[in-house]
This record gives structure tokens, sequence and C-alpha cells, in this order.
């Protein structure tokens, strides 16, 4: 069967009209394999291959007659209310509508004022819903319905674009391609926009003669009703027809007057969108080439039914859940590694500062050992000693100096009381002495008055006086020294 051998597929795109169904396969934008299906005969075929594969993209694009599409003017308003005013209209559209859509075909510009909307309403055949069905029986991940006339509007642009015949300035295009499920497919552009399409009434002539000039007749009625669009009858079309070789060579005979001609061959359309590589010279059918080209390029309209649509969202849960769940519980497993090894950090940081508690308790006790509390106190005094000396404007260091000057093996320094006057600014130092009474009592007093004096030459010096009996055995005896300066500016 066709699709036993599929494996690994990227895309399956059924091409549906009134004469049946092409399918095709496409791995990696590479053509793999293709068939025409006329009746449900292979859709058991089908469903094992979607049930096969359920991350293959399936594409269902329709061909059918049941499509109504008109252009509608939309006078200029602004961006907002457009799309209030189009969904508006979609509401009128006929209940009868099983799909409907409404695209833009150009803003409002200087030559044109108005919005202008192509509105497209679709019935669904009761072959087309059992295709869909099918596809939901099977789990197919169903991407959308596309419909071939909207998307034949940028195969048309590419073969203008591309085409040998000159034209003359005239915006208005012409194609008509050769389908094998649903004959003569029908498409006018103006500006590069679609206008009109239509299903060319086959005949059943075998001939290819006969074919083309029925062919012909068809364009040359399209032409006349194009004058609903604006079409004069001095404007020009570039006329595209893609068919079979033998019909080729029937309309060329035909001649088609005041009008652009450009006749292709399917394999001749293939080489202006470079897909030579999917089909061959003797393909009689548009079908692929027109499939693989709308493929190639991003589709312009995609429609979903409530079922499909709803089933497209169960599909993208059930593809994509496992993987979500995946990395969520990667996350997690993230998560808890960092918060267990944040952890794991923070105890080693609370070791470490138990260790430096103890350190410094160590180190506390050790200096509470080195010094004492006196001594503490002692260096505090002596600190706050200094300190309020600098405050002052006069320094007691000067007298300091000259005191310790004052040298002597029996005389020992008992206390010291500097004062300042603020009032007077007078300096005033009060000095105990005590004089060791093993020594030459009266010679050490002698001795000490003359240095003060020589020492403190330019301040006032006065002595307390020797006690007028010193009994023996008294060791020491005390000697009050008073010195006084003015220290004004």
């Amino acid at each position: 069967m066709f699709f036993k051998n599929f494996k690994h597929k990227n895309k399956l795109v059924i091409l549906l009209g009134e004469e049946g169904a092409v399918l095709l396969h496409i791995k990696n934008n590479i053509l793999i394999n293709r068939c025409f299906v006329q009746d449900a005969s292979e859709f058991i075929d089908l469903k094992f291959f979607i049930a096969s594969d359920k991350k293959i993209h399936i594409y269902l694009a329709l061909n059918h007659v049941d499509q109504d599409y008109t252009v509608q003017s939309i006078p200029a308003v602004d961006r907002l209310s457009i799309y209030s005013i189009v969904k508006a209209k979609l509401k009128h559209i006929p209940t009868n509508s099983d799909l409907k859509t409404a695209f833009l075909l150009s803003k409002p510009s200087e030559s044109e004022k108005n919005w202008q909307y192509m509105f497209v309403s679709i019935r669904l055949s009761n072959t087309i819903n059992s295709w869909l069905k099918l596809i939901i029986d099977a789990g197919g991940n169903f991407k959308g319905i596309l419909l071939l006339p909207i998307e034949m509007a940028s195969i048309l642009n590419a073969i203008s674009a591309q085409k040998e015949i000159e034209s003359d300035g005239n915006n208005w295009n012409i194609i008509v391609a050769y389908t094998k499920t649903g004959g003569f497919r029908q498409l006018v552009t103006k500006d590069n926009k679609m206008i009109f399409t239509r299903v060319i009434s086959s005949t059943d002539s075998i001939l290819p003669n006969v074919i083309a000039g029925s062919v012909y007749q068809e364009v040359k009625n399209t032409i006349q009703y194009l004058g609903r669009f604006g079409f004069q009858k001095n404007d020009t079309v570039d006329l595209h027809i893609v068919v079979p070789q033998n019909i080729k060579l029937g309309l060329m005979a035909i001649k088609f007057a005041e009008h652009n001609v450009n006749i292709l061959t399917p394999y001749e359309l293939s080489k202006i969108l470079k897909l030579t590589h999917v089909i061959n010279p003797n393909d009689r059918f548009c079908d692929t080439i027109l499939l693989l080209s709308i493929l190639e390029n991003k589709p312009k309209v995609v429609l979903h039914t409530r079922e499909t649509k709803k089933h497209s969202k169960l599909m993208l849960f059930d593809l994509y859940f496992p993987h979500l769940s995946s990395l969520t519980l990667l996350l997690l497993l993230t998560i808890n590694v960092l918060f267990i090894f944040n952890l794991y950090s923070n105890y080693q940081e609370k070791n470490n500062l138990i260790q430096d508690e103890k350190m410094l308790k160590t180190q506390f006790q050790n200096l509470n050992s080195d010094y004492s509390i006196e001594k503490f106190y002692e260096i505090s005094e002596i600190i706050n000693a200094h300190n309020e000396l600098l405050s002052l404007n006069y320094s007691p260091l000067s007298e300091i100096e000259y005191i310790n000057k004052v040298k002597s093996d029996n005389l020992e320094l008992k206390s010291f009381h500097w004062k300042i006057d603020n009032e007077t600014d007078e300096v005033n130092v009060k000095l105990r002495y005590d004089l060791k009474s093993d020594s030459n009592i009266f010679y050490e007093y002698e001795d000490l008055k003359h240095n003060f004096n020589t020492i403190f030459y330019n301040y006032k010096v006065d002595f307390s006086q020797l006690p007028p009996v010193i009994e023996l055995g008294e060791k020491d005896v005390i000697i009050d020294v008073n010195i006084s300066k003015s220290v004004k500016k």
C-alpha cells in the first residue's frame, strides 16, 4: 500500500476537490511520495499512517466548488474600528456557511480611499467532513484548513514577477491551472490582490483542441465579468494558463487578441517556481506543484472548525506536555540541588562563625589575664587627661618639662596640681616633694630652691619652710612648692 513504507514523516498535505484527493508526503521540504485517492478505499491505510506518527503536521487544502469570495469596500476609518466592522460583517454571512473569514486586500491610499477586504464563506461537504473526522479519529497533528484560491494568489505573483512577456504596466492577472482534484481552477488578481476565483466547467470531450477551445471561451467570459471590478475595455490582462502539453498546443493555435498570454506546462511552471525536483516533464496536473509552492511559503490563511480547533489544542498539549514535564522536573531538580548546596554553604559558614567566636573569646580571656582592670582604668585616665590637655588654649607641658629637670636622688615628687585662671590668665602649679631625712636636709632644701629659681627664672616661686625641729629617725620632710606665672598675650 501507499502508506506502509512511510517513516519519519514531516508533513502530510491533502488537496481535496470534487474529483478526489491528492496526498503528498513531504520530509525536510523534499517530496517523498504522492498519490491520488478518488474514493474512501485508501482511508484505512491513511488512518494507520497518521496513527503511526502523531508528530507529523497535517494540512487539508480545499479545491472544491462551495467557496464564496466577495470583495467589499469599507469607508476609511481607524484601524481599531475597521476590525470591529469586519467582525460585524462576518456575523451577517449566511448561517449555512461552515467556515467564514475575511482578510485585507488593501489599505486606504490616495487613489483608493476605502479599505478593501475579501470576505470568504465555505460550505463543507460530507466528503470534507469525512476527511476531517478521519484525521481527528486517528489522533493526527492537524494544523489547519487551507484554501487553494487564496494561496494561488502568491503563486500568480511569483509567475508575474518572472514571466518572459512584457507588461504594459497594467495590474490585471489571470491564472488558469489544470488540477486533478477539481478541473480548471481560475484566479484573477488586481494589483497583486485576489478579487475573483471560480472552477471552470469541464467538458466531457477528450480531444485536446476541444478542451482548449472551452478554456478560451471561459477566459473570455471571465474578462467580460471583470467589468464589475472596474475593468475597462481597453485594459490588458496578463494571462497565465498551466495545462498539459497537448492542450497547450491547442491553446497556442488560438489568438488571444490584445492580451499577453503565457501558456505553460506543469513542468515549465515548476522551473519558474524552482521546484523541478518534485515533478517530471510528463506530468499533466498542477496539484503537486501548487501544494509544494504553498508550503514553501507561510500559508496566508489557516482555518479551523470548532472540532479541529479543539483537537489541535489537545494534540498540542499531548505532544508537548511530556517535554514541559521533563523541563519542569529538571528545573525543580536544579532548584533542589542549589537549595541543598546553599544549605551546606550556610552550615559551613555557621561552623566558621562558631570557630571565630571561640577564637575571639579566647583572645578576650587572654587580654583580661594580661591586663588588670586597675591598669585599664589608669590608661583610661591618662587618655582622658591627654584629651583634656589638647582642648586647652595653654598647655602645662612646658611646666612639666621644666619640673622634670629638677632631679635629685633624695627628692621624690609626690603630687602635681596644675591650674589656669581664665579670669586673670594666670597659671598656678602646686608641687609637693618628699625630701629624705637621711640626707643633709638643709643642703638639699637649699639646692632645691636654687634649682627652681634657676629653671623657673621667669616664674614666681614660693617654697614652704623646713620644720623648726627635725627629730632623729624621721624618714622624710614634706616640701611644698608654688609656681605661678601670667600668660596674658
